[in-house]
């Protein structure tokens, strides 16, 4: 025998399909397919460390190279306030890369040898203590 609530957990199932599904066409529509995505910090903590020149660096960067294929994002607060600011480089067919304490030095070299070049700045990259990139990080809080 059918329990009672089996209709309303097949709304509630229809209901999250559709959003998820929803989610998934704006998160296409906002990220053409092979774009490179850099992400800069934007929280207020972020912007006492720098982040805003480093975007502007990113930003200049961009319009300079007359590429369309690379977007720059910003993103909220990461938890990271000793690293800050963190720039976040996701290539397509890659790993993403975060890199810590990005200035507008740091930002240029990313930019040319990372975003164009195809090579991550390992000495740059957020808890690279044994200087290569990490496949997983769980964090607990």
């Amino acid at each position: 025998m059918p329990f009672a609530g089996d209709s309303m957990v097949s709304d509630i199932r229809r209901t999250y399909d559709n959003l998820a599904k929803r989610a998934g066409e704006e998160f296409s529509a906002r990220r053409p397919a092979h774009a490179t995505v850099i992400q800069t910090g934007s929280a207020t903590c972020e912007h006492a460390a720098g982040a805003l020149d480093a975007a502007g660096e990113f930003s200049r960067l961009i319009t300079a190279s007359g590429r369309t294929d690379i977007i720059l994002r910003t993103t909220g607060c990461t938890g990271r306030c000793s690293s800050e600011p963190i720039v976040g480089v996701f290539v397509h067919g890659q790993l993403p890369v975060k890199y810590e304490h990005v200035d507008r030095d740091k930002a240029h070299r990313i930019f040319t040898e990372h975003v164009l070049g195809g090579a991550p700045i390992r000495d740059y990259i957020l808890d690279s203590t044994a200087g290569t990139p990490v496949r997983n990080v769980v964090m607990f809080c």
